[in-house]
C-alpha cells in the first residue's frame, strides 16, 4: 500500500497521501519495532501535512483567481458546446482494459501457484536435511535430502537470507515423495504473493485511469452548462499539434517579454517534454507574434486572446475558449510552485506563475 500511495502521489496527490496515512496507521497498529514506529509516524504526519497544505493551497488559489476575475461569470455558448460533448478520449479505457487483462492473468497465475503448492504440502513428509552449500550471491542454499529409502540427493532451495545458515547445519524441511524436485524449508514457505500484489496494482491503476477520465468528463460537461469563473489569457498555436498559454499582465507585455504559462498538445508526448527554451513578443506588420528562442529553430505563431473557464486551481478542470475553438483539458491543471518571496499582489493585470499542461483540442 505504501508503494501504491507514493506512486499515486504524482497523479492523484490527495489519494496518495490518504493511502500513505492508512498504511502508516496499519504499521503503527501491527509493528512492534520502535524504530519503525517512529519512522512511519513521522512519514504519516508528513503526508497529512502535505494533504492539508494541498487543500489550503487550492482554496487560496481559487480565492486569489476569483478576486482577479472580479466575480466575472461566463457561460459557453450552446452552439459551441455541442461538438465538445462527443469529444471523448478512448485511450484511458483501452489502457485500463489492458491493465485489467494483465491483472486477471496474474491473479490466475497466483491461484495456480497456490493450488500447486497446497497439493505438494498435502503429500509432503516432514524430514531433516543437512546444509552442504551456501551461495550468498544468488541467495541459495544446497541441502542434502534423504528419501524414505535412505538415498541422498542434493537440492538447491531459495532463501530470504543466507546468514542464518551454515555448512553442516541441520534444518527441518518438507519433502514431496512424488516430486523429487520439490523441497521446502519449513521456516521459509514459498511466497507467491508477488503475483497477487502485481494483479491488484494493475487493477488499481486501471481504476484510477477510468475514474480520473470519468471525473474529467463530468467536470467538462458541468462547464458546458451554466456560468463559471473565467479569466483572460493569450494563446498561440504552432500550426502542428501544440498550443501555448501566456500571461496578460500588461507590465510584462510592455517589456515585450512573454510569460509562458505552459503548453498543451493535440498528440501524446507534446507539451510535457518539448517546451521552448524561452520566448519574446515581437510586432510584425502591426500584429503581435510570439517568437520562441531555441537552440535549433524559431517560429512566430500569432498571439490571440482567449478565456480560461472553470476551476482555476491546481487539480481543477478548465476550458480554453478562443475565437474559433473550444478546447478541453486532457488532465487537471498543474500549478507551478511560487517562491515564498514572490509578490502575490496583482496590480493592473494578472502575473501568472502557474503551468497548464496537456490541453487537447476536441474536434
Amino acid at each position: 500500500m505504501l508503494g501504491i500511495g507514493i506512486a499515486l502521489f504524482y497523479v492523484l496527490p490527495l489519494l496518495g497521501c490518504a493511502l500513505s496515512v492508512a498504511f502508516t496507521l496499519a504499521e503503527l497498529r501491527y509493528d512492534d519495532v520502535l524504530a519503525g514506529e517512529v519512522g512511519f509516524a513521522c512519514f504519516g504526519l508528513a503526508c497529512g501535512f502535505v494533504a492539508i497544505w494541498i487543500l489550503r493551497s487550492r482554496r487560496a488559489q481559487e480565492a486569489m483567481l476569483s478576486d482577479y476575475a472580479g466575480g466575472q461569470q461566463l457561460a459557453v455558448p450552446r452552439t459551441r458546446a455541442e461538438p465538445l460533448r462527443a469529444g471523448y478520449r478512448r485511450v484511458p479505457f483501452i489502457v485500463a482494459a489492458l491493465l485489467v487483462a494483465v491483472g486477471s492473468t496474474m491473479l490466475a497465475r497466483y491461484h495456480q501457484e497456490t493450488q500447486a503448492e497446497e497439493h505438494h504440502i498435502a503429500r509432503a513428509r516432514h524430514a531433516l536435511a543437512n546444509v552442504i552449500g551456501i551461495d550468498a550471491n544468488n541467495v541459495v542454499v544446497t541441502l542434502n535430502v534423504l528419501d524414505p529409502t535412505g538415498r541422498s540427493r542434493p537440492v538447491k532451495v531459495d532463501v530470504v537470507d543466507t546468514a542464518p545458515y551454515h555448512i553442516g547445519g541441520v534444518v527441518p524441511i518438507l519433502d514431496d515423495p512424488a516430486d523429487s524436485g520439490w523441497v521446502r524449508l519449513r521456516a521459509e514457505p514459498q511466497d507467491v504473493t508477488m503475483w497477487e500484489t502485481g494483479a491488484w496494482l494493475a487493477i488499481l491503476l486501471a481504476s484510477v485511469l477510468v475514474g480520473r477520465e470519468l471525473l474529467r468528463r463530468r467536470a467538462v460537461q458541468r462547464l458546458l452548462v451554466g456560468e463559471h469563473p473565467g479569466i483572460a489569457v493569450r494563446t498561440s498555436h504552432d500550426g502542428l499539434d501544440s498550443w501555448s498559454i501566456f500571461a496578460t499582465n500588461q507590465s510584462r507585455l510592455r517589456d515585450k517579454v512573454a510569460d509562458e504559462i505552459g503548453v498543451f498538445a493535440t498528440s501524446p508526448g507534446v507539451g510535457r517534454w518539448s517546451r521552448p527554451l524561452g520566448s519574446e513578443i515581437r510586432e510584425v506588420d502591426g500584429v503581435e507574434h510570439i517568437e520562441y528562442r531555441s537552440s535549433e529553430d524559431s517560429y512566430r505563431p500569432t498571439l490571440q486572446d482567449a478565456v480560461l473557464l472553470g476551476a482555476l486551481r491546481h487539480g481543477g478542470i478548465a476550458l480554453l475558449v478562443t475565437a474559433d475553438a473550444l478546447i478541453a483539458p486532457s488532465q487537471p491543471l498543474r500549478i507551478r510552485a511560487t517562491p515564498p518571496w514572490a509578490p502575490r499582489v496583482f496590480d493592473g493585470g494578472f502575473d501568472w506563475s502557474w503551468v497548464i499542461d496537456w490541453f487537447t483540442p476536441i474536434h
